[in-house]
């Protein structure tokens, strides 16, 4: 959220003057305090905003993983009780870290946040419990606007609206307004006035949520037979039919 992306600490610079940093590059970070030897944090660069489609809220930053960070030193720290005499120590308090993975390039300003497993032991598959839901997808993680099988999406629904790590949810194409070319036309009319039908609603795979916050959630899609698009939406697993006539997209 906003203030997550306001108030992390951030790679500042790195060693050896790299612009980018990839795997066993070394880095500096600030504000992290004094974290022990050997903590992990994971570095993540800020991507777009993510905002409701339903009221322009934004509900936050797609953080992009950049790579997992592990603490060497933290420099210009003084311990408890003792004083720090060494003129050299300019006294800026920075992390020293060591990158053991990256997925894309590490760059200046990228966040740090503890590397920690986020789903619980009672993580299972299960259906959401407003058989109601409805909402949309707003995003691809690590890609534009289309999503397939295995990929990630973000949705504008959350812990707020009843979902639960574990959640299945289908995803459907919007059934497209087409004009009824044949049907009975008002021919007193100047000219022909053919009426717009909209066409059924078409599934286009099932996703499962695995990360919730308040108004919104990652899901990974598990099943596709089509491409999944940026304003596709997201209901109950139990609407509309089968997605079985469709061969699937691998």
């Amino acid at each position: 959220d906003a203030k997550t992306v306001k108030d992390a600490p951030y790679v500042v610079g790195m060693r050896d003057r790299h612009i980018l940093g990839s795997t066993a590059n070394e880095l500096y970070a600030k504000d992290l305090g004094q974290p022990g030897v050997g903590a992990r944090y994971n570095v993540v660069n800020v991507g777009r905003e993510l905002r409701d489609p339903d009221n322009g809220d934004l509900l936050g930053y797609m953080g992009n993983w950049a790579g997992l960070g592990e603490v060497l030193q933290t420099s210009g720290a003084v311990e408890p009780g003792k004083s720090n005499v060494l003129k050299a120590d300019r006294g800026e308090k920075l992390t020293h870290l060591r990158v053991l993975e990256s997925g894309r390039e590490i760059k200046q300003g990228d966040k740090l946040l503890p590397a920690m497993v986020e789903v619980g032991d009672d993580f299972r598959l299960s259906v959401p419990k407003d058989q109601a839901l409805i909402g949309q997808v707003i995003a691809v993680v690590d890609g534009i606007s289309v999503a397939g099988k295995y990929q990630v999406i973000a949705i504008n629904r959350g812990r707020k609206h009843g979902l639960e790590p574990g959640n299945a949810l289908g995803v459907f194409f919007r059934g497209e307004a087409v004009r009824d070319y044949y049907g009975r036309q008002d021919w007193q009319a100047y000219t022909a006035n053919y009426q717009r039908i909209r066409l059924p609603d078409e599934r286009s795979g099932t996703a499962m949520v695995f990360q919730v916050h308040d108004r919104m959630s990652y899901a990974l899609i598990m099943r596709a037979t089509q491409a999944i698009r940026i304003g596709d939406f997201v209901a109950n697993p139990l609407y509309g039919h089968r997605d079985d006539g469709a061969q699937l997209m691998q």
